[in-house]
């Protein structure tokens, strides 16, 4: 085989891992989310000895991103590094609890359709957006959306008497000098039927 034969070959290779690369990746968070709400389930229906330890250890603060408009689900991790931020979505602040002031959750814009906060642009005003961690379901609607700079990080203080949620991520996708904000407002807590 000569060397532009081989060159060839190369290439469509990669073309085929980097086309196949996000199916991959969107596959694992869906079998980490069934995993960790696997776990929840059996916690909830007094089946706690059946959770290995590892599991029991990152589900403490483990969370579930929904949202249906733009058919993303998504697990949330506790801290915000740049690997955290490479596999998943992450909670910027220390110490949040939902349902509390604030909550505020970053993810890559990715130029992946589909892949965390690609499609956040899209929400609009109603659109609904749900976290879930072991004890509760909580469903926030959208309220606003706003362009800011990435020095304005006053967006996400908390706001005296409101329960908030805000969507991070940089924006536009190409040079991401700014940040696109997605606030929701709380609207329903639910507690989890353990059955």
């Amino acid at each position: 085989m000569t060397m532009k034969k081989w060159i060839g070959v190369a290439f469509i290779l990669l073309g085929c891992v980097l086309l196949l690369l996000p199916v991959v990746e969107r596959e694992q968070q869906e079998r980490k989310i069934e995993v960790i709400q696997d776990a929840m389930a059996k916690i909830e229906n007094g089946n706690e000895k059946d959770v290995p330890p590892e599991i029991k250890k990152e589900m403490n603060h483990a969370l579930i991103l929904t949202i249906p408009a733009i058919d993303l689900k998504q697990v949330v991790l506790e801290t915000t590094t740049k690997g955290n931020l490479d596999k998943a979505l992450t909670q910027i602040k220390e110490n949040q609890r939902l349902g509390e002031g604030n909550f505020a959750i970053a993810g890559h814009r990715s130029r992946v359709h589909g892949r965390h906060f690609n499609r956040l642009d899209e929400l609009k005003s109603g659109d609904e957006i749900v976290l879930e961690n072991k004890d509760y379901r909580y469903t926030y609607n959208v309220v606003g959306k706003t362009t800011v700079l990435p020095s304005q990080v006053e967006v996400l203080d908390d706001k005296p008497g409101k329960s908030l949620v805000s969507l991070v991520t940089c924006t536009p996708i190409n040079t991401a000098t700014h940040r696109l904000i997605v606030t929701g407002k709380l609207v329903d807590k639910q507690k989890k039927d353990p059955s």
